[in-house]
């Protein structure tokens, strides 16, 4: 199938990072539990997402905050030095890029759309995806996120506006997807491998569900 257009998520989708073992050195350096810094992230998410924070550094004070850790200078040195190197080690799956490649050399434009903070802007640099895609929105830096139905249509927006029913979204998550059905788009859900160990949704809710990339240039899983 030939599409006008493909929006592809960040996170389990074109890259992986050790979320969870990082979380939890990170709940062990300020000795609090896991189940406390994972409230804490969830917490101030929403308000990451959309860029109300100024810097990452602000962001990683309201977390803290949020765990109801006493702040010095030195410990959000600390943290924001371990959280570099968190960002250091996110990495591409080995599809990502061929994919992607493939599918602007085919004549069709590619979006990174992700929900973030101010900490995946130096990880889009480093990995050169300003580059490869023809348009990459941020969450943060749009102050939308998803499923809101304006961060799928900025993405159309700045490709062109593609008509969506020819288009196609592709995500980790189903409520992300749930929101890109919702303007029209079609929906891929991937759920890599390497991933089944943080479970899958039981309802996939329509979407169609793909290992990886690869079924995008009609080759298969």
């Amino acid at each position: 199938m030939a599409y006008d257009a493909v929006l592809l998520d960040l996170y389990d989708t074109l890259v992986w990072s050790d979320w969870h073992a990082w979380q939890g050195r990170l709940a062990d350096r300020l000795g609090i539990t896991l189940e406390a810094m994972g409230h804490a992230f969830s917490r101030t998410r929403p308000a990451r997402s959309v860029g109300v924070y100024p810097d990452t550094e602000a962001e990683v004070a309201a977390v803290l905050e949020a765990a109801d850790v006493a702040i010095t200078s030195e410990l959000l040195a600390e943290i924001l030095t371990l959280e570099d190197e968190m960002g250091a080690s996110v990495r591409l799956y080995d599809d990502s890029m061929q994919v992607v490649t493939a599918l602007r050399e085919r004549g069709v434009p590619t979006a990174l759309v992700s929900n973030c903070s101010h900490n995946t802007r130096p990880i889009v640099d480093r990995l050169g995806l300003e580059q490869a895609f023809d348009a990459v929105i941020l969450s943060f830096e749009i102050g939308a996120m998803k499923p809101d139905p304006a961060i799928y249509r900025e993405a159309l927006a700045r490709l062109g506006g593609p008509d969506p029913a020819r288009s196609v979204f592709v995500d980790d998550q189903v409520r992300y997807c749930d929101g890109a059905a919702a303007v029209g788009l079609q929906t891929f859900l991937i759920l890599r491998p390497e991933e089944a160990l943080e479970g899958r949704p039981i309802d996939l809710n329509g979407h169609r569900p793909i290992e990886t990339l690869t079924p995008l240039l009609g080759l298969g899983t």
